[in-house]
Formats: C-alpha cells, structure tokens, sequence
C-alpha cells in the first residue's frame, strides 16, 4: 500500500506543476474523485473542474511556483509535507478515500 499512496502523492504533487493543461487534466482525473473537495484557507471547491480552475489560477498567480516532496508520505493518514521554497513547508492531507484535501498556500 505504501507505494499506492506514495504514487498518489508524487501525482497529487504533479497536478500543481503540470502547466500543459492536457497533462495537468489527466493527473486530475487520477489523483480527484468526482465528488473530490479540496480546501486551504484561500478557497474551498468541489469536483475536478474546480481543481483544474484553482490551480490554473494559482500557476498564473505565481507562475515559478513549483512544489517538491520535502519528507516522507505517511501512508497511514497519506499525510505529506511539500516545499514550494527550501524554507518554507506545508502540509497537505488527503483522506483515506480521496475525497478531501487540506491545503495552506
């Protein structure tokens, strides 16, 4: 199972760096379930149009912006620690079933 999740993950990760929006699209699909919500403190949206949207928004916003894995994925909570700058972290965590994500930007 640690391998499902850490793939899920790296993926997860590669939805926010993806800017080929055919690419990003496909990683979407795969990553969010159609019931999928994600929420930081900036937004909350539902589906994977609305994930597609947040994060076309967020690439034009800050468009150097690119995240990496900054730890190790917790398989248990699949709870990871991604770095957009070396000091700075956050924290994402995705639910056992896929369906939520908490994210601070």
């Amino acid at each position: 199972m640690s391998e499902r999740v850490t793939n899920l993950v790296q993926n997860y990760i590669a939805v926010w760096n993806e800017r080929d929006a055919g690419k990003r699209r496909r990683l979407i699909d795969d990553v969010f379930s159609d019931e999928c919500v994600y929420i930081d403190p900036n937004d909350s949206v539902a589906g994977r149009d609305a994930i597609e949207r947040l994060v076309e928004a967020l690439q034009a916003r800050l468009p150097d912006l690119r995240f990496a894995l900054a730890g190790d994925v917790n398989a248990h909570w699949i709870r990871h620690a991604v770095a957009p700058a070396p000091e700075k972290s956050l924290v994402r965590d995705v639910d056992d079933y896929g369906l939520s994500a908490t994210g601070f930007l």
